[in-house]
């Protein structure tokens, strides 16, 4: 995944309305598995007034009961047909759920390279670069350290530019599908049916304006790769 170059500018008010940011966050071009990344979510104040937030949390999905030192995977991603049938994902699709603000996201391809195969890295974003909302779950657990946040992100179907280099694709929001996937009232049975039906019919309406490009295969190496490398997203040399 890759973060917006100017994430704090001309788009951000739009999703955040202007409310205070708590963190200070320096613009990424490569988030791994267990890295922070910041979500947008909302919730009830003491008042009864919606508040939107955004703070940091873990890309690694850990239900509530989750105890330290367990070493199951913690799931990065959610495939939306099995989000109102899953025993993990009904709770957080019914109150926990979340947007992923990113520039685009990448995906390995396996390449023939002077007759040796490779994975090459591919950028898929926004044509006009704008930026993108996934549509995400979340989780949060207190621990004695404090609360630990973790979220995943949904995917389905891969179409267009991004389903030609892979069979999955993260479910994009419009920004009208900001508000309602993130409106907090807790959803019963009927209500999570609902969501799923919509938010598969809504992140079809973002798969035309997406396309992709090759970029260096440096993101390759997780050793040595610099996620604040801002040339990470710019197209591979030909």
């Amino acid at each position: 995944m890759a973060e917006l170059k100017t994430f704090w500018a001309d788009n951000f008010w739009k999703i955040y309305r202007g409310q205070d940011v708590s963190f200070e966050w320096e613009d990424r071009f490569s988030v791994a598995p267990s890295n922070h990344a910041p979500i947008l979510r909302e919730h009830l104040d003491e008042d009864g007034e919606v508040r939107r937030v955004i703070e940091t949390a873990k890309w690694g999905y850990e239900a509530p009961w989750v105890t330290e030192g367990d070493k199951k995977p913690r799931p990065i991603n959610a495939t939306i047909e099995k989000l109102n049938t899953s025993g993990m994902w009904k709770p957080p699709l019914s109150s926990q759920r979340i947007v992923v603000p990113m520039s685009g996201y990448y995906e390995f391809v396996p390449t023939m390279v002077d007759g040796k195969e490779v994975k090459v890295p591919h950028f898929i974003h926004h044509r006009e670069g704008a930026l993108l909302m996934a549509a995400g779950l979340c989780s949060a657990r207190e621990t004695p350290e404090g609360w630990v946040h973790t979220y995943t992100i949904v995917t389905r179907p891969g179409k267009d530019a991004a389903g030609e280099v892979h069979d999955r694709m993260p479910a994009f929001l419009t920004a009208e599908g900001v508000d309602h996937w993130l409106a907090p009232e807790k959803l019963d049975q009927g209500g999570r049916a609902e969501i799923v039906d919509w938010l598969e019919a809504e992140s079809e309406r973002l798969t035309p304006d997406l396309v992709e490009y090759a970029v260096d295969r440096k993101l390759n190496n997780t050793r040595t790769v610099n996620p604040f490398d801002p040339t990470l997203i710019l197209p591979a040399p030909v």
